[in-house]
């Protein structure tokens, strides 16, 4: 929303919020190694010097989900871009309206942004879906699957399967399960769509 706002130098923002977006992942990934690390890492160093305690983020089994989540936050810029979109899509006109009626800024996000945007939320979370089945970079780089298999993606163990074991049998399965596993649940996804509102689809 504040990306979408007339405000000053608003162009700069955007540039901040998508560039990371341009990195690679296996570059990104080195950066955020350097980061986590318990002892020379800045993300400690950082919390250390505000007398914070510390954490062993990808080193540790209860923290290195989390970490690479909080990795994640680093290429938010193309959903931020999608987001983007879908709200200059919005007619003005629709905001002018709500004014009249003597509406303020909730009433505008509530009855206008919000159904005009879930088509845009719906993209987003299809796809956010279908990406949280295939994360594999990250853990391949950072984690190799650890520790203690605690960053073991389906993905990851698929490859593993298929190029460490060499059982290409089961490799082979886990990804024609994997499959499934994705149709089915965009398909149920898709099923429970009715709350996306088209423009001009007569509901």
């Amino acid at each position: 929303m504040l990306l979408n706002s007339d405000v000053k130098g608003k162009g700069i923002f955007r540039t901040i919020f998508y560039l990371p977006t341009i990195v690679p992942v296996a570059a990104s990934s080195m950066i955020w190694i350097w980061l986590m690390d318990p002892d020379l890492g800045l993300l400690n160093n950082v919390l250390g010097a505000v007398g914070l305690p510390t954490s062993k983020w990808i080193f540790d089994e209860k923290t290195v989900i989390p970490s690479l989540i909080l990795m994640s936050l680093w290429t938010v810029g193309s959903t931020v871009i999608i987001f983007l979109a879908g709200l200059q899509d919005v007619p003005n006109q629709l905001y002018e309206a709500v004014e009249i009626d003597g509406g303020n800024a909730f009433h505008k996000f509530i009855n206008i942004t919000l159904p005009m945007i879930t088509p845009t939320l719906f993209f987003n979370l299809v796809m956010g879906f279908i990406n949280g089945f295939q994360v594999f970079t990250q853990a391949y780089i950072m984690t190799a699957g650890g520790p203690n298999n605690a960053s073991l993606f389906y993905a990851f163990y698929l490859y593993k399967e298929a190029f460490s074991n060499f059982r290409m049998g089961n490799a082979s399965a886990l990804a024609w399960v994997l499959f499934l596993i994705i149709s089915i649940f965009t398909f149920i996804i898709f099923k429970t769509s009715k709350w996306v509102y088209y423009e001009g689809d007569g509901k």
